[in-house]
This record gives C-alpha cells, sequence and structure tokens, in this order.
C-alpha cells in the first residue's frame, strides 16, 4: 500500500480510504484480470462448439489464445501464484473464477475423447502458468512452449486442423 500511495503522491491514510485493504485491492485486481481472461477463455470456446467437427483444432486455437493471453498478461500467474500458497484463505476465488471456466473447458475435452477432463485441464493451466514464470525469468520460449502444447494435443486427440 505504501508503493501504491508513493506512486500516485497520496500519503496511505488517502490511498486506504480510497482502496480498502489490501485483500479488497487484490480481490479488485483480481477480477479485473479475470475478466479480460474469461472473455479471451469463452470466445475460443465458443469457436470450439461453432465447428463441432473439427474439435481438435479448436482446442488448438483455444490453447493459442489462452497462451496469448497469459503471456500479454503475466500478472495473472502473479495473482493466482498468491492464491495458491495460500489455498484455504482465498478457496472463493477458485470457486467463482477458475472453476466455471474449467467446466467449460472439460465439456470440450469430452467431446474430443478424454477420460480425465478436470486433470486435463488442470494440467494445461499449470503448464501455461509454468510457462510465463518461466519466460518471465528469462527461460524460455513462447515458440518454444507453444509447439510443445501443440504436439501434446496432437498426441492426445489426434492431429487436425
Amino acid at each position: 500500500m505504501r508503493d501504491i500511495a508513493a506512486a500516485v503522491d497520496l500519503n496511505i491514510a488517502t490511498v486506504h480510504h480510497h482502496v480498502g485493504s489490501k485483500a479488497a485491492l487484490y480481490d479488485a485486481v483480481f477480477a479485473r484480470v479475470f475478466a479480460e481472461e474469461e472473455e479471451v477463455v469463452r470466445r475460443a470456446a465458443d469457436e470450439v462448439r461453432a465447428h463441432p467437427g473439427a474439435a481438435i483444432g479448436g482446442l488448438h486455437a483455444l490453447l493459442d489464445a489462452y497462451v496469448a493471453f497469459a503471456e500479454r498478461r503475466p500478472e495473472m500467474t502473479m495473482l493466482w501464484l498468491r492464491r495458491w500458497l495460500e489455498p484455504t484463505r482465498h478457496q472463493r476465488l477458485d470457486e467463482e473464477y477458475a472453476l466455471p471456466l474449467y467446466r467449460l473447458v472439460e465439456d470440450l475435452l469430452v467431446e474430443v475423447g478424454e477420460p480425465s477432463p478436470r486433470a486435463a485441464v488442470r494440467s494445461i493451466v499449470w503448464a501455461v502458468h509454468g510457462h510465463v514464470t518461466a519466460t518471465q525469468a528469462g527461460a524460455g520460449s513462447g515458440d518454444e512452449f507453444r509447439a510443445y502444447a501443440h504436439r501434446l494435443l496432437d498426441a492426445l486427440y489426434g492431429s487436425g486442423g
């Protein structure tokens, strides 16, 4: 909060008055970034549903959209990491934000024959966040990760457009 006050040249009491607590600020920032994440995932999922015969191609497009978003907004990974470090304190975030999107993608994976859609979604999400963390640290590239992730999709669900 002191950093915010210094950045906007206000005293900390004024920042607290307008922002509230650190927890309230975290929730507000999380909600804002998540709204963008949700839009990306839902739009990509709608495209998959619009072309049911080409589900694997749609999954490739969904993966690209999600990775591009995560790379463009690395703070999303940092926000989630905080949640994962305090799982009981921020459980509401999973229920409110993550689980509805997980279920959306799980349904798409069921259509391509995935027997464990929940495990698949969580694995992909963790891999993407791991990729973002690595690239932020200067280890790894987006092209390398995408190529690997696309090979993985093809190996699991069959190659396609």
